[in-house]
């Protein structure tokens, strides 16, 4: 049964991702699709490296809860999900800096997409990486009846993408998906988990208390740099070279801001003490 609940689980992100796809070629021209799949290739790397650092800890996260109490999953959630928020910070803004700059030099700056439409992938993008503490803890438990959730995700991401891509094209694609991202990806999946593994009537309140002060967090962060970018200095990255010279700037920039605020909570602080343990 868990195998066929995998399946479905599977299918469903299948469906989201190929459902972008269809509607850009449907509604746009075929230069969208070329302009679109660029930047979704970018994306995906940070997708596929999430995913292979899922498939390697998921067993070891496994061991780690059959033997702990409650209050030391509470505690070990909380430290995952503050730092892939933090992650997801780190990650999204370096791609709000370096994605256009990387597209220009990879295939041209005629396939240059809007600043706004950059901005909302890149939520889709933070979204992918905040998710991966509750795939972490499903796969480690075993958790996966929530089998419809995905189709469901699939076809809320083909009503919505669809009847907005008929009024704002392009970006109301991407808005779809955002939208089916929130309502499935960040609120049932991880309520249907979570009331699994601490009770259905602790759910909300564990899951608010994983998520809510690291993400004020997060956006306080792409605040000031959202208001700030005209004054701080990213030069234009014409060539290899500049690109990863501004690569270099704009990570150390962003790792030390984000790991600057982030030490305050002590879910994360906990989480970088553990990593030293074991690496010392």
């Amino acid at each position: 049964i868990k195998i066929k609940n995998m399946f479905f689980h599977k299918i469903g992100g299948v469906l989201v991702l190929n459902t972008d796809y269809l509607l850009v070629s449907k509604f746009l021209n075929l230069s969208y699709v070329t302009i679109y799949g660029s930047y979704m290739m970018v994306f995906q790397v940070v997708t596929v490296l999430m995913s292979s650092f899922v498939n390697a800890i998921t067993a070891s996260v496994g061991n780690f809860l059959i033997n702990q109490n409650d209050d030391e999953v509470t505690s070990i959630a909380k430290q995952f999900n503050t730092v892939f928020i933090a992650l997801a910070t780190f990650i999204s803004l370096n791609m709000y800096f370096l994605v256009n700059d990387f597209i220009t030099n990879w295939i041209g700056e005629k396939f240059i997409l809007g600043n706004g439409i950059v901005i909302l992938m890149l939520v889709n993008v933070f979204i992918s990486v905040i998710r991966i503490p509750c795939d972490i803890f499903k796969n480690a438990t075993g958790f996966f009846g929530d089998v419809y959730y995905p189709l469901l995700e699939g076809g809320s991401n083909l009503f919505f993408s669809a009847l907005l891509a008929f009024y704002i094209g392009l970006p109301g694609i991407i808005i779809g998906t955002i939208i089916s991202n929130v309502l499935i990806t960040l609120i049932a999946k991880p309520l249907y988990l979570y009331g699994k593994m601490f009770g259905r009537f602790n759910a909300l309140k564990k899951y608010l208390s994983f998520v809510l002060k690291p993400l004020i967090f997060s956006f306080v962060i792409f605040a000031v740099f959202y208001f700030a970018r005209e004054q701080i200095i990213f030069f234009k990255a014409s060539n290899w070279f500049d690109f990863m010279s501004k690569l270099t700037i704009v990570s150390l920039v962003s790792m030390i801001i984000v790991f600057a605020v982030f030490y305050a909570d002590a879910n994360f602080r906990s989480f970088v003490k553990r990593i030293l343990r074991v690496v010392f």
